[in-house]
């Protein structure tokens, strides 16, 4: 019989390479009991002896534990054989890989060697038998077979699913009424998927079949919705649902989060990169949200944190006036050099007056001049004056804004032209339409002063003529 050949064998140097239980665990599994890695077993049998532990070199390079049940006269009675109890960690699906064979039957229907699985929460003296599986060897052995020929014969059921568990730990039980049957090894085990990093979540190694699992976004990045995944029945990650960004001030890299680096930033409202601080402005640390104006520049509050920051326009260039009338003139100028960071321009003209004969300050220009068509916010460079006195002295300002610069109240620099006593009677004097005139100088004064001079030249002369005749004619006296 089986089991005698067997008792015989036990300590033959034989190897079988079909299945080696001391291999690697596969990636992905946790194993909560080897067979073949025990000394020895003591496994409960019921009836008492039924099933016999005893040495052998099967399926490994040592000597391990194996159990056999074989029945004398063929007397088919149940052998029930119970596990020691087994702690289930964190196990949700059990699976079992079971190296066995079985005798042939004269009936030439093999019986089924039941596995029974109870759970508790401590190891237990009586069992409740629950049968999950069934299972019959593809070749059976013959009763005549060698021995040294069961390798060939040897069943390996691996990844059966014994179901689900919730207590601590299992007691498995494997019952048999056919005339004999060998179980080399057991192996109990259950799948984990790995700790996983991917899209900014970051999960923790998690049992096969343990539901809905809730990760965590990343340091430096921010939850939109929980991020979770379900570990497959395979030990393999599900799809990701739900959503994390990275924070404010930062940008991904390889499935983490990193600060923008001094002069970028990164506002809130998007999943882009970090980005260059706009013209004129700075970021001074890592991790900047926006970048602040730099010294004499501004930004307007309902502005987005990507437009640049502006300042007061330069002076407005080559400002001259024409005179189209006795009282009214024509302003002209040239846009700023510098627009200050902004495209828009307007322009302000003032106006001030000194009288004709007054020696007092510059006075801002009565309500009788206006400025056409607007003294403020123009937006053309030209400008109409009207009500001019023509014998006062008039000054103009012009001066360029921005919308930066109106917001804040900045004043930038202005460009000046003066007018002094512009309305000349002298007819030689130029037109009221020569252009290139900015200052309007009298001359008349300078005509009167230069006939008085040459009078008064002419006078002196006659004066000398006289004295010299008179002193001649003194000296004819004397003789």
């Amino acid at each position: 019989m089986l089991g005698v050949r067997m008792e015989s064998a036990a300590h033959a140097l034989f190897f079988l390479h079909f299945f080696s239980t001391s291999a690697q665990v596969a990636s992905g599994e946790e194993v909560l009991f080897d067979s073949a890695t025990q000394a020895r077993l003591e496994w409960t049998s019921i009836p008492p002896k039924s099933w016999k532990e005893s040495q052998m070199s099967l399926g490994s390079d040592r000597p391990h534990p194996i159990y056999q049940a074989c029945i004398a006269n063929q007397n088919r009675r149940s052998k029930t054989l119970w596990t020691q109890w087994v702690d289930r960690k964190d196990a949700v699906n059990l699976l079992l890989d079971i190296k066995f064979l079985q005798e042939v039957e004269a009936s030439s229907q093999l019986s089924p060697l039941s596995v029974y699985l109870t759970e508790s929460d401590a190891p237990m003296m009586a069992f409740r038998p629950m049968e999950v599986l069934r299972l019959t060897a593809p070749v059976p052995v013959p009763a005549d077979d060698d021995w040294q020929e069961l390798d060939k014969n040897l069943h390996f059921a691996q990844g059966l699913s014994l179901g689900t568990v919730s207590r601590r730990g299992v007691h498995l039980g494997f019952d048999y009424a056919g005339p004999c049957v060998l179980i080399a090894a057991v192996r109990l085990y259950y799948r984990k998927c790995p700790p996983l990093l991917q899209a900014l979540s970051e999960f923790g190694a998690s049992p096969a079949g343990a539901g809905p699992n809730v990760g965590r976004c990343v340091s430096g990045s921010r939850e939109i919705s929980p991020p979770q995944r379900v570990c497959g029945a395979d030990g393999s990650w599900g799809p990701l649902h739900g959503r994390c960004v990275c924070a404010p001030g930062h940008q991904e890299a390889e499935s983490s989060c990193e600060a923008c680096s001094v002069g970028s930033y990164r506002p809130a409202r998007d999943n882009a990169r970090c980005l260059p601080c706009p013209p004129n402005s700075e970021s001074g640390f890592r991790g900047a949200v926006e970048c602040r104006c730099v010294q004499g520049h501004s930004r307007l509050p309902s502005d987005p944190v990507n437009v640049s920051c502006a300042r007061p326009p330069s002076a407005p260039v080559n400002l001259t006036y024409l005179r189209p009338s006795d009282s009214s003139l024509t302003l002209h100028w040239g846009p700023p050099v510098d627009l200050g960071g902004r495209e828009e321009v307007t322009y302000t003209v003032e106006c001030w007056l000194k009288s004709a004969g007054s020696s007092d300050l510059w006075q801002k220009c009565g309500r009788s001049t206006q400025v056409l068509p607007a003294s403020r916010e123009i937006s053309a460079t030209a400008a109409e004056v009207t009500g001019v006195e023509p014998r006062g002295d008039y000054r103009f300002s012009v001066r360029a804004d921005n919308v930066v610069s109106r917001h804040f109240r900045s004043r930038g620099p202005e460009v000046f032209i003066a007018i002094y006593n512009w309305k000349v009677m002298d007819p030689t004097s130029p037109g009221p339409s020569d252009p290139n005139i900015s200052v309007v100088v009298p001359v008349a004064v300078a005509v009167a002063a230069g006939g008085l001079a040459l009078l008064a030249a002419v006078a002196c002369c006659v004066r000398r003529s006289y004295k010299r005749l008179d002193s001649s004619s003194g000296y004819g006296g004397l003789e």
